[in-house]
C-alpha cells in the first residue's frame, strides 16, 4: 500500500486532487452536505488550493500539469485516435 491517501495523485513531489473523482464527491456535496466525511472536507481544501496554484502558475507549467494530470487519470485517451 502507497503511502498516498485516496482521492490524490502525486505529480512529482506534489499531490493533487484526483480528477477522476470530484464528480461523485460534488454530487454529495450539493445533496448530501451533512454526510460529508472529514476525508471530503481535505479534497475539497486540496481542490480549491490546486485551482489557484493553476491559476497563478505560468502558462507553460499550467499546461505540463493538465497533461499530466489527463495521463495519470487517463482523461481524454481516446480523444483523436480513431478505434
Amino acid at each position: 500500500m502507497s503511502g498516498q491517501p485516496s482521492g490524490f495523485v502525486t505529480i512529482g513531489d506534489t499531490p493533487w486532487p484526483d480528477p477522476t473523482d470530484p464528480r461523485e464527491l460534488a454530487y454529495r456535496l450539493r445533496h448530501e452536505p451533512d454526510g460529508l466525511l472529514r476525508r471530503d472536507q481535505l479534497v475539497l481544501a486540496s481542490i480549491v488550493e490546486a485551482y489557484s496554484s493553476l491559476v497563478c502558475m505560468d502558462s507553460r507549467t499550467r499546461q505540463q500539469r493538465v497533461m499530466q494530470l489527463r495521463d495519470l487519470a487517463d482523461v481524454f485517451r481516446h480523444v483523436g485516435r480513431r478505434l
